[in-house]
């Protein structure tokens, strides 16, 4: 079990505090669920101006974060780019070039890391 503490500025300068308590166990596994998870299956992707690669069983970053905000009713996207951060620190999730280490809230690809 973690717990995650923000801190962000609101639009009206004020501050404003929020913890989550999160079980990573539980939340990877509703990831994972086909129905109600994170959308995981192969995507083309345009490398040059003649060539297509596939890449299998990922998901797309913004997506992921959309559905973690909508999850959770999370007011703000930071907490779930966080949340994602971590779990690709913790080698649960990688970027599909597997050496980007930074999560982005955008169409990168990423998948879920099978552990043995």
């Amino acid at each position: 079990m973690f717990f995650f503490f923000f801190e962000n500025k609101s639009p009206t300068n004020s501050f404003f505090f929020a913890f989550l308590q999160i079980d990573f166990r539980l939340l990877v596994k509703e990831m994972k669920s086909p129905i109600g998870g994170i959308q995981v299956r192969d995507r083309p992707y345009y490398t040059s101006q003649t060539q297509w690669t596939t890449f299998r069983n990922c998901f797309i970053g913004s997506e992921a974060v959309d559905w973690l905000v909508k999850k959770n009713d999370l007011h703000e996207r930071e907490p779930a780019i966080l949340i994602f951060q971590h779990l690709l620190s913790q080698g649960v999730i990688q970027h599909v070039s597997e050496n980007n280490m930074q999560f982005e809230d955008n169409d990168q690809f990423y998948r879920f890391v099978e552990r043995e």
